[in-house]
């Protein structure tokens, strides 16, 4: 016997309402940490900013897990499902096929600039947890492999346009390309030593041109 159509409507309410509060918990907690780190972040501080009791953020998850999914959300932009490498995404692999040399280089800096913009304070907080939780080091250290796994695909992409005039060996230009767009890199040089993000934007592609094509 099928669900009656006002049972059904009830539990997709509930359903939706439960969505609602968890991506505004999600969103409250992203803003704690990255303004006060994951050691002064308190789940009271995420519940006022979400607008709900401290009991609702605690039934979204312990403080770690929040923390966690929290990244998730902001780095993905597309919600908790996924934190995979965006070259993984096929339909922009195809687009990114589809552009010229200076196009390709053009739309990795603002890529690599924009989750630097969304995601330096956090990334601090997640490192900091990192170094004395250990399932937040597990995910962590997960994510420092899928970022150089990452970076290594664009740098065989390079290789592959001939964009590449080196004979370095690719393992070191990808260590390379992940330190140039670390978010500690900008930290330092746009939030502590006051570069503009276009000035930053600008300084990345020198840098790569100079350091991972350039003889």
């Amino acid at each position: 016997m099928s669900e009656p159509a006002g049972r059904r409507y009830r539990s997709q309410l509930r359903d939706a309402q439960a969505s609602q509060t968890r991506s505004r918990v999600l969103d409250s907690a992203a803003r704690e940490f990255a303004a006060r780190g994951y050691a002064g972040t308190t789940l009271a501080a995420i519940a006022r900013g979400a607008g709900v009791s401290v009991e609702t953020v605690k039934l979204q998850g312990a403080k770690h897990e929040l923390l966690l999914a929290a990244w998730n959300v902001r780095l993905s932009g597309a919600g908790e499902a996924t934190n995979a490498p965006l070259l993984d995404d096929h339909a922009r692999r195809a687009a990114t096929a589809a552009l010229s040399d200076a196009e390709f280089i053009d739309a990795f800096v603002d890529v690599a600039t924009g989750i630097s913009v969304e995601s330096v304070g956090l990334w601090q907080a997640f490192a900091g947890a990192a170094r004395f939780d250990d399932s937040v080091r597990v995910a962590f250290d997960r994510t420092i492999a899928m970022r150089r796994a990452e970076f290594a695909q664009v740098i065989g992409m390079l290789d592959a346009r001939g964009m590449i005039d080196n004979d370095r060996p690719r393992e070191q230009l990808a260590a390379t390309l992940v330190f140039l767009a670390s978010a500690e890199g900008y930290q330092h040089l746009v939030i502590e030593s006051g570069l503009s993000r276009e000035g930053y934007r600008h300084w990345l592609k020198d840098a790569i041109q100079r350091l991972i094509l350039a003889a």
